[in-house]
């Protein structure tokens, strides 16, 4: 009973979770080429240099070369039933390098960059080509992570990342189940050539955790900062999408063409069933889209759908949309999902439904059709600019002419709205007088234009014989002689002398003097009043003259007037 029992939660934690193992690829290994400057391994015709700054190199191979060069203070490991071996003859296998071999690998490798690990099933099994997101790549809170045997290894763990999670640590055989274990081996001296750890140590956990939820577990490493840090190693080599605007599913480093679900899981979602719902409904009929199906730090799911140009993942995305709806109104057994969000990229029209290869973009006709205005406004501006210094007018086209407003239909019942004249200008005929003058304005936009070619200049009208009479001027001591009151060519005179008014017991003084009417007209009914009261001085004395020059006042010498005296 006890061993059914065992069995029956063996089988239950295989279809809880995906046993991943993360392994790292890079080494120190004297047989990698890619760790030396010549790109290939050492052979009998090179002298070998191996810097103070190298990590430990291990041997693993036989070789033979010319001479060695160590390092003062350094580590070179020699493999079981390797040999090394040095000779002075020339050797017709090695090619001719040019200069010395030196060993390149001399930096350590980052944890964070996703290109360092490769994921597989078993712990030595080959790398699996299933598509993941960007930051699932590098080790999570849920993988065993493995640095296999008979390698040499130079990590960088100086990256102060909070979060740093591993399921379980194997290096060179070795294992360690927590993070005190693993610092122990950091301590010492192949820990400490084998990993760069910052000032303040590091950050990497290892907690020996396992998923057994149904509905998956979050690998964890879409949190902000990792998902930064691990970005910023795959950023510099993404691809240019090819679609006309691309989407960025969250947990990927480089814009992509197709779609991404966020999806909300339900009561009773089982991550298993809903990747082989999927499988057998979409991604075994299209084989060219990348599908990824993902649990996200929140316990939510991501689903996403790439390929080429989006073209054909972003119909997969409507289908599975549409599959979702038809899920929703049954009752939502089959995905057991609450609810979705779908973003699309937007594609390229197909090669199809282009009119050619060589068509232009709108973009670029639009900058054909102003840079075609622009010319031909400078082109006119240049012939304005000629025409003008030849002939001292600009060649302009004719003003359009307006409708009359007589001719327009209902104009004349509105009040006080005037029609165009009758006559046109210029016209000759019976000169017109101030009886025939039309009180309407003419204007000249509703016209002739000075602009047109057929319009002339018309003289003004002089007219002749006509003297302005001049006031005249008396020399004499009689003053100034207002042509107001003066005698007219008919003998009448314009105005009335002020003193002919009959407004009797009229009072006039100014300043205290009386001023009385003269040429010797005897003041009539009431004229006389009361005498005004003048200060000692100089009087103000009548000139007779009156007739010609109306009421003057001569500012002469007379004797001082005495005060109520009478003039």
């Amino acid at each position: 009973m006890a061993k059914a029992t065992l069995f029956c939660v063996y089988i239950l934690f295989l279809a809880y979770s995906e046993a991943i193992y993360k392994r790292w690829l890079p080494n120190t290994d004297f047989g990698n080429p890619q760790n030396w400057n010549a790109k290939r391994t050492p052979c009998g015709n090179d002298i070998v240099i191996i810097g103070d700054d190298s990590p430990v190199v291990y041997v693993q191979i036989n070789t033979t070369m010319k001479e060695l060069v160590l390092p003062s203070s350094g580590e070179l490991i020699l493999g079981r039933n390797a040999t090394l071996a040095f000779t002075s003859r020339s050797s017709d296998d090695c090619p001719d390098f040019g200069g010395d071999i030196e060993f390149t690998a001399t930096e350590p490798k980052s944890w964070l960059n996703a290109k360092n690990w490769c994921s597989a099933t078993t712990e030595r099994g080959a790398c699996d080509t299933a598509a993941r997101l960007d930051v699932d790549k590098v080790p999570c809170k849920y993988d065993d992570v493995v640095f296999p045997r008979y390698h040499g290894y130079f990590v960088d763990l100086s990256q102060n990342v909070p979060d740093m999670t591993v399921k379980s640590l194997k290096i060179s055989g070795s294992t360690f189940s927590s993070k005190k274990s693993f610092d122990n081996f950091l301590n010492q001296t192949d820990g400490k050539r084998m990993f760069r750890v910052g000032k303040n140590g590091h950050t990497l956990e290892v907690l020996r955790k396992v998923c057994n939820v149904k509905g998956g577990c979050a690998c964890g490493n879409d949190i902000p900062e990792l998902t930064k840090k691990i970005c910023s190693f795959v950023e510099g080599s993404c691809n240019r999408p090819r679609c006309a605007k691309s989407i960025m599913p969250p947990g990927m480093c480089c814009r992509m063409c197709g779609a991404y679900f966020n999806i909300t899981k339900g009561y009773g979602f089982d991550l298993d069933n809903f990747k082989s719902s999927l499988n057998k409904e979409f991604f075994q009929k299209q084989k060219d889209v990348t599908s990824i199906v993902a649990v996200m730090t929140g316990n939510w799911l991501q689903l996403v759908l790439t390929d080429s140009n989006g073209e054909n993942s972003s119909k997969m995305a409507q289908s599975i949309k549409e599959d979702f709806n038809k899920d929703f109104t049954a009752g939502g057994h089959k995905y057991a999902i609450d609810h979705y969000q779908l973003f699309l990229a937007t594609i390229e029209p197909s090669p199809h439904n282009r009119k050619s290869s060589s068509s232009l973009s709108g973009g670029s006709i639009a900058g054909i059709v102003f840079g075609v205005l622009i010319f031909l406004i400078v082109i006119a501006l240049i012939v304005g600019v000629f025409t003008f210094r030849r002939t001292g007018r600009p060649n302009l086209p004719n003003l359009p002419r307006m409708p009359a407003l007589h001719s327009v239909p209902g104009l004349n019942r509105i009040p006080g709205l005037r029609g165009r004249r009758a006559t046109p200008r210029g016209d000759s005929g019976t000169p017109r007088t101030a009886a025939h003058v039309d009180p309407g304005f003419a204007n000249p936009m509703y016209d002739n234009s000075p602009l047109d070619d057929d319009f002339t200049m018309r003289e003004m009208d002089v007219v002749a014989n006509i003297k302005e009479e001049q006031p005249t001027f008396d020399t004499s001591k009689k003053g100034f002689q207002n042509p107001l009151f003066s005698k007219s060519k008919t003998g009448s005179k314009a105005f009335k002398e002020p003193s002919k008014v009959d407004t009797p017991g009229d009072e006039a003084t100014s300043s205290g003097v009386a001023v009385t009417p003269t040429s010797g007209a005897s003041p009539g009914p009431g004229a006389h009043g009361k005498a005004g009261k003048g200060k000692k001085g100089k009087a103000l004395t009548p000139v007779a003259d009156a007739e010609a020059s109306g009421m003057i006042l001569d500012f002469s010498d007379t004797d001082a007037l005495n005060t109520d005296s009478t003039i």
